[in-house]
């Protein structure tokens, strides 16, 4: 008799006869047999225990699926599966759009690193933005703005052009000009001079008018309401006013003297507007 090379399993000849040594032979066999198809899976083995081996991260073996990232412990024999790898995937940095500089050239499918954003805020808003770093602290002689600076220390702003200022009673918003011009020369009758103030004025009034001689002299003219007719009042001789005209709505100042001749009007005008909506 010979063996086999793997589980030793005695092999007979033709010419062996069976005999007490053969069948001993023949039950070895099966006992060889039966002992070591004992450690072996079936070949369909998925199991919930441990029993055929874990994979590990230094031997292969079975592993389990998991769908989801929560655990922040290594266990041996799982694995995480496709699906998480795709959204992992798809939640990956897109480091082709990140940028690490603003400027100009930057468009809505770049996104900044943290570091760029700070980077910008304390330059003053990016590439040439001409600002200076948060926090620093900027030395004003009171007189000479520094550059790219505008003072906001809540004094007045007379200007020509318009400037929303705040918001009306009503809801719509408020803005404020300053009109200002030479007063023409008086000679015999009453001079009005008209000037328009703004397109689409709804409500208007005058918050304050004065006038300017040559040498400087100031004369505060009276606040007068709108007018709604034709007919002027509040007028008396020798005297120069400013009204808002009702049916155009335009700055009409009035002389009725040559006392204000050649002088510099100014008023500052707030209105409405009938393009605006109320709240």
């Amino acid at each position: 008799m010979t063996q086999t090379p793997n589980y030793n399993l005695y092999k007979f000849d033709t010419t062996d006869k069976l005999n007490p040594t053969t069948l001993n032979g023949i039950n070895s066999n099966a006992d060889i047999i039966d002992s070591a198809l004992a450690d072996k899976p079936p070949l369909d083995h998925a199991t919930t225990s441990t029993t055929y081996g874990l994979g590990t991260s230094t031997k292969y073996g079975h592993c389990k699926l998991i769908d989801n990232l929560t655990s922040s412990t290594l266990y041996q024999g799982y694995a995480l599966s496709a699906r998480q790898g795709y959204l992992l995937d798809q939640a990956k940095e897109d480091v082709a759009n990140k940028v690490t500089t603003i400027s100009a050239s930057s468009t809505d499918a770049q996104y900044p690193s943290a570091k760029c954003v700070y980077d910008a805020i304390q330059s003053g808003g990016g590439s040439g933005g001409g600002g200076v770093p948060v926090g620093t602290i900027i030395q004003y002689d009171g007189n000479t703005i520094p550059s790219g600076y505008e003072e906001i220390n809540g004094t007045e702003i007379y200007s020509t052009t318009e400037q929303k200022i705040g918001t009306w009673i009503n809801g719509k918003p408020l803005y404020e000009k300053t009109l200002t011009g030479t007063l023409p020369s008086y000679s015999s009758q009453t001079l009005t001079t008209d000037v328009t103030i703004a397109e689409n004025i709804d409500f208007v009034f005058i918050h304050e008018q004065f006038i300017v001689s040559s040498t400087g002299t100031v004369n505060i003219l009276p606040k007068t309401s709108y007018f709604v007719s034709d007919v002027e009042t509040n007028v008396t001789d020798n005297s120069t006013t400013g009204i808002i005209y009702g049916n155009t709505k335009v700055y009409r100042i009035k002389q009725n003297s040559t006392n204000a001749n050649g002088y510099t009007y100014y008023a500052r005008v707030r209105y409405t507007k009938t393009t605006d909506s109320a709240s």
